[in-house]
């Protein structure tokens, strides 16, 4: 006979048998080293920059684990006391897109099920996002060396023709 958490069990007509199985889960989930040496510590100002951790769990299969990417530390956004656990980006993989350059602050939490976590927090430094040129500027460089070479080329003709005139005389 096999019964399950919680489930009333009836033998015959007069015998109800109840158990209850309480289930401790006291393994915390390991995020990947490996994975996290890999974790891009550079970006540029509003390029998307992809992530991707594993994690692991005696207790938990890999798809009940919950993965919170918090880009703000310091704030707690979600009321429950833990400032470094506020889902901004939830998942294994994720694109973000740092909007301030310079330095930011991140932390990876992971969960299992019965809320057991494990941290990393780390930096990505940011750099501005370079000025993009003119293609005016350009064009008005170019016509610059242009006229300044005809200018050079113009007054050397004349000097060789005045030369060859000053010969024929």
């Amino acid at each position: 006979l096999i019964a399950k958490i919680g489930e009333k069990i009836t033998i015959g007509k007069t015998k109800t048998i109840s158990k209850t199985i309480a289930v401790d889960d006291s393994s915390i989930p390991v995020l990947d080293q490996s994975k996290l040496e890999l974790l891009p510590d550079s970006a540029v100002e509003g390029s998307p920059i992809e992530f991707s951790v594993s994690a692991i769990d005696a207790y938990d299969q890999s798809y009940q684990l919950k993965y919170y990417w918090d880009l703000d530390p310091t704030f707690d956004s979600d009321g429950n006391g833990d400032t470094k656990d506020d889902p901004n980006f939830v998942g294994s993989e994720v694109e973000i897109i740092f909007e301030q350059a310079g330095r930011n602050d991140v932390v990876l939490t992971v969960f299992d099920q019965s809320g057991n976590k494990d941290s990393h927090p780390f930096s990505v430094n940011v750099a501005a996002e370079p000025e993009p040129t003119s293609v005016f500027g350009i064009i008005v460089v170019i016509l610059f060396v242009g006229v300044l070479t005809m200018a050079v080329s113009m007054i050397g003709y004349r000097r060789w023709q005045k030369n060859i005139a000053i010969e024929l005389l």
